[in-house]
């Protein structure tokens, strides 16, 4: 029952199921000489090891493994599977295929538009809501998750979103993540808890870790929604008991729509939502088109009350085309119904057929064109565009734009689409506008129309990279950029942002005040929108993903969404790989690497190996110069600071070799924060002033702004406070306008200044504000620093307790983050505080797991160089010990 060799050697051919992927495994098996499953047991282990990890997450089972080759399966633990893989003897360009299979197996194809933050511009119809007052109470009063099912048209999904409305305006809840299967239904997909519980954890951007086995990733995004009070609305979903595992865990208002009827039980609340009695729909009409017009003709009234099968959509529908022609009596409208053959399709697709029928040509067709674009976000504009290549975005007194809106106005009184910014089809109205596309469409006419709204949101995109980050859109413009809609394109030939330690001042060009709104609209509302129609158009334009990848890559580092940068690259290596430009592929493959290295992934270092390697395939030396110096990031951030440093020197000897002298102070800073944790300050001091030297005589404000807030941190552990205090406000000064990393890193320095001169007061003030910023932005690494901070300065002023609940905070964010560095601090700053309140057995366990953390962190101990934490530990320990 294996896979056929060629979809095996073929990876334009990914699997379309779970048995499809199983019995490619299973031929991989095969030819590596078909290994008994205990044997390949014992190289999995073997492969586990090799990478660093611990014996204990190193041994899997032999019945586990085993199960990894079943047919039938509906999970799918994708870390073990390519563990599997390497253990078979595949290189790493094999396994990154196969990693991209599991991914499209488990998202049906749709990865990257599963899940979003926020109900946006959702609407609910008010037409729906008539009669739901006992629904909507159950589903906003109630404890457990809630299961709305009915026929389609009834209101459903408009029913959900009123009751989440309803939610979010009382405080139950903070925010939504929404998940709309349709999509994926749609392309013979089915969602499973696993799959879900990922879609879930891209859209909350839940660390890597917790993502490798099915129960760790559901606990993961059970914990985050809790966590950040955020409630889960799933959209038509075809089954529901696949499902049960994640609704049962989820703490916070969780509401599914089902396509099918579900079965009542304990842990769900069933809301079956029927349709409307004759009655209730005769009172809707009577309101919707006036009591005198429905008086004079009750009969007929009755009976369009009955044609409409109590569907509301299909009640609005028809009290909307009664109200566009005055002159039809009702029971004309009753004869149009009765004439149109319904028995296939019932009421509600007549009643959208009699509305289509009544459309003009040109309203007719955009109807058609919008439903096959492939979103829900498209605003008026994109709406235009769709239709006619001419309506861009240009001035109000444009003929062809105000033609456009015309329309737009035309489909939006019939009730076909809802606008609030854009416009949003009902799910039936667009299968219906789907089909018919199908058959009065040519294939050519729909791909253009698709291919005019991807390229203004390219322009778009283009225009806000420029507004938000001048500097990443030099970067990015002095390269190959491709022009929108050049099929066959190469792809970017640019690398993106150098790199900076996590715990130091953080990246380069973070974001300078956005200026324009509609920039900082784009990145809010449309950038989904862009990453739904790239995934749209990847398999005919291979080269557009490729363009969004490097289009999107700096936002998405600056907005911490490494997970969807992950997604969106991964995209890109693929499609640069089917355009075969090596370039393409090393500078895709180098983005991924990042982003694993951003959630701490342990499959980091093979992957920027990879990236290294195909950049001097692809002679492209700046890409070699910029995988080193993340590799010696990873390195620093692992424990190993003498590989780092190693890689940082030999980084920036290349860079000054190969004439690549715009790296050289974002080099210079990395090696000095490695230098100073290696204990050479006055070393580091010497690097830091020539990043700020370098970056200032290049002009470059940014880079000289991250130089000065590492100068300042050398000079506050030097102890020359004054000049730390200077140089601190210089670089607050320089960095004040971007309100990201360096400015927090600057003002946490000034603090640390202050405390040095004496000033604890002013010192706590700016540690706030730092901490204030840090926690805004979600970043891990900067909250846990700036807590071990405030638990020094409590110390220092004998505060122990306060001092020892920072250092708590700080090494739980610091675990959960895998920050060896902060997470040492945390530990030394607990043991100091316990040692003074007396508590000498919980100093010396924590003592303790510093040392021995220390030890692990890298595969051999003795070329990891002391840090002053754990010098300073152990010379604690051995007083504890001389006590």
């Amino acid at each position: 029952m294996s896979a056929p060799a060629s979809t095996l050697d073929d990876p334009d051919l990914p699997p379309e199921t779970f048995d499809e992927l199983v019995g490619r495994l299973r031929e991989l098996r095969q030819r590596a000489g078909s290994p008994s499953f205990s044997e390949l047991t014992e190289r999995v282990r073997v492969v586990r090891v090799g990478r660093g990890a611990h014996a204990r997450e190193s041994t899997v089972g032999r019945m586990t493994v085993y199960d990894c080759f079943r047919l039938g399966r509906r999970r799918l633990d994708v870390p073990l599977v390519l563990d599997i893989v390497r253990a078979l003897g595949v290189d790493d360009l094999v396994v990154q295929l196969w990693s991209d299979w599991c991914g499209h197996v488990l998202s049906g194809g749709t990865a990257l538009r599963v899940a979003r933050l926020g109900l946006g511009d959702a609407a609910s119809s008010e037409t729906s809501l008539v009669g739901r007052a006992d629904e909507l109470r159950l589903l906003t009063a109630g404890e457990g998750p809630a299961v709305i099912t009915g026929m389609p048209g009834v209101g459903k999904t408009e029913l959900a979103i009123q009751a989440l409305r309803t939610l979010l305006g009382t405080g139950a809840m903070n925010d939504v993540v929404v998940v709309d299967l349709r999509e994926q239904l749609s392309q013979g997909g089915a969602a499973d808890a696993r799959s879900l519980a990922d879609a879930l954890a891209r859209a909350l951007d839940v660390p890597a870790e917790a993502r490798d086995a099915e129960a760790s990733v559901i606990a993961a995004v059970a914990d985050a929604t809790a966590e950040r009070r955020i409630g889960v609305f799933v959209d038509d979903v075809s089954e529901l008991a696949p499902l049960e595992s994640l609704l049962r865990a989820l703490r916070t208002p969780t509401i599914v729509v089902s396509r099918n009827e579900a079965e009542q039980a304990r842990w769900l609340r069933l809301v079956e939502l029927a349709p409307w009695r004759e009655e209730e729909t005769s009172d809707y009409l009577r309101a919707s088109i006036g009591a005198d017009r429905a008086v004079s003709e009750p009969e007929a009234l009755q009976g369009l009350a009955a044609a409409t099968g109590g569907l509301p959509l299909a009640a609005h529908l028809l009290a909307t085309r009664i109200l566009q022609r005055p002159q039809w009596r009702l029971a004309d409208h009753l004869d149009e119904l009765d004439e149109r053959d319904t028995a296939p399709d019932g009421p509600l697709r007549a009643s959208i057929e009699l509305s289509y029928a009544a459309l003009d040509a040109q309203a007719q067709r955009l109807l058609r064109l919008l439903a096959t674009v492939p979103s829900d976000g498209l605003d008026t504009a994109a709406v235009g565009v769709v239709a006619d290549a001419r309506a861009e975005v240009r001035g109000s007194a444009d003929p062809s734009a105000l033609s456009q809106a015309s329309i737009l106005d035309a489909l939006q009184e019939a009730q076909l689409v809802r606008r609030s910014t854009g416009a949003t089809l009902h799910p039936v109205v667009r299968s219906f506008a789907v089909s018919r596309s199908l058959e009065e469409d040519a294939p050519a006419e729909r791909r253009a129309a698709l291919d005019r709204v991807l390229d203004l949101y390219l322009r778009r995109g283009w225009a806000a990279l420029e507004t938000s980050y001048p500097d990443a859109f030099e970067r990015a413009r002095s390269g190959a950029r491709p022009v929108a809609g050049a099929v066959g394109s190469a792809g970017p030939a640019t690398a993106e942002d150098s790199d900076a330690l996590a715990d130091s001042a953080g990246n380069r060009g973070l974001e300078p005040p956005l200026g324009d709104g509609r920039a900082a609209e784009f990145w809010r509302t449309q950038l989904p929108v862009l990453i739904e129609l790239s995934a749209a158009v990847g398999g005919r334009r291979p080269e557009v993903p490729v363009e969004v990848s490097e289009l999107v890559a700096h936002h998405l580092d600056v907005d911490g969404r490494h997970r969807t940068a992950e997604q969106v690259h991964r995209e890109a290596l693929r499609h640069a790989e089917a355009l075969g430009s090596a370039d393409a592929i090393a500078v895709a493959a180098h983005r991924v690497g990042q982003s694993l290295v951003r959630m701490g992934s342990p499959y980091a270092r093979a992957e920027l190996l990879r990236a290294q390697q195909l950049a001097e395939h692809a002679g492209n030396a700046e890409l070699v110069l910029k995988a080193s110096n993340t590799l010696a990031i990873l390195a620093a951030q692992g424990g190993d600071l003498d590989e780092a440093a190693l890689r940082f020197e030999q980084a920036v000897a290349a860079a000054e070799h190969g004439g690549l002298d715009h790296f050289a102070a974002s080099l210079n800073d990395n090696l000095g924060i490695v230098l100073r944790r290696l204990g050479d300050v006055e070393g580091a001091r010497s690097r830091h002033g020539a990043a700020h030297r370098i970056a200032r005589d290049r002009g470059d404000e940014v880079a000289a702004g991250v130089a000065l807030v590492n100068l300042s941190d050398v000079e506050v552990e030097l102890g020359d406070f004054s000049s730390a205090a200077d140089t601190a406000r210089e670089a607050v000064r320089l960095t004040e306008h971007q309100a990201g990393l360096p400015h927090a890193y600057a003002l946490t320095n000034l603090a640390l200044a202050f405390a040095g001169l004496g000033d604890p007061d002013a010192a706590a003030e700016q540690h706030g504000a730092a901490l204030k910023l840090a926690e805004s932005m979600g970043n891990s690494s900067l909250v846990a620093s700036v807590r071990n901070n405030l638990g020094e300065l409590h110390g220092q002023a004998g505060r122990v307790a306060d001092a020892a609940g920072h250092h708590t905070v700080a090494l739980e964010v610091a675990e959960g983050s895998a920050n060896a560095h902060e997470r040492a601090r945390a530990l030394l700053g607990l043991a100091e505080a316990e040692i003074q309140g007396g508590q000498r057995h919980l100093a010396r366990q924590h003592l303790e797991a510093l040392v021995t953390g220390s030890s692990s962190a890298a595969p051999e101990a003795a070329t990891v160089t002391p840090t002053p934490q754990l010098e300073r530990a152990r010379a604690l320990l051995a007083e504890l010990d001389a006590v």
